[in-house]
């Protein structure tokens, strides 16, 4: 970045300032720990906030870690960041971009890095992913589901699993716990749902205070922004 300042009255000076890219969050779809991915339907899609300006970024994906550095990769593509995929937020910039490799096949780790670029500098960021499998489909404009081990025996350390999506637009959503009754249990997630992101939420059964519940029913609810909750019953069992 170039700043010009004035000396001495008529006199100027020019001043190269250097703006190293910076990174807030990153990762594949929303799952926990940004580690799992469902394929059913749908590829993953990478997603990544920033400040300062990104020229461009490039993407690789490889089966090994080692892939990513030997070329081995089933996925490298270079693009720039542009307003049909980056979205400007209060603070920063927000870039989605879908996986569009090789069929990526179930029950299998893929490790991924994305180097980002301004003019004077870059900087790489990596993880990795492990696809499962889904019994269910995430469609229409709010969508919650759940997916695994229902019901479920958190005495044996059981979890379940919860799985949402909005399709319309990047909103707010929150996911509690509830008992049958209606009493507040813990909440899951409060944060931003991203349109077309496959999140993933584990529950253990346990309440805010780290305390395993009673078997019966309980209410997960969704809300997503000002829209009705959606809503779905999960069980828990003390034993097998």
């Amino acid at each position: 970045m170039k700043k010009i300042f004035p000396i001495l009255g008529s006199l100027f000076i020019t001043v190269y300032t250097f703006c190293a890219v910076e990174i807030i969050s990153y990762g594949v779809d929303g799952s926990s720990a940004n580690a799992e991915v469902v394929l059913k339907n749908r590829n993953p899609i990478f997603h990544w906030e920033f400040y300062n300006e990104i020229t461009k970024f490039e993407i690789k994906v490889a089966t090994t870690h080692t892939g990513l550095s030997n070329g081995n990769t089933i996925w490298h593509v270079i693009d720039t960041t542009n307003t049909i995929n980056t979205l400007s937020l209060p603070k920063g910039y927000r870039t989605k971009y879908e996986y569009r490799g090789a069929n990526l096949v179930e029950h299998t780790t893929y490790y991924w890095n994305i180097t980002f670029y301004n003019s004077t500098s870059s900087i790489t960021k990596e993880g990795y992913f492990y696809t499962v499998p889904t019994a269910v489909s995430l469609v229409g404009t709010i969508s919650l589901e759940v997916d695994y081990n229902n019901p479920f025996c958190p005495y044996n350390n059981e979890i379940t699993k919860f799985r949402f999506k909005v399709s319309d637009k990047d909103s707010q959503a929150k996911l509690y716990i509830f008992t049958f009754s209606g009493e507040y249990v813990c909440t899951l997630y409060n944060g931003l749902a991203m349109k077309n992101v496959e999140y993933t939420e584990v529950w253990d059964g346990k309440d805010i205070n780290g305390n395993i519940l009673p078997e019966g029913l309980y209410v997960v609810v969704l809300i997503v922004d000002d829209n009705p909750p959606v809503t779905k019953l999960v069980g828990i069992i003390k034993r097998r």
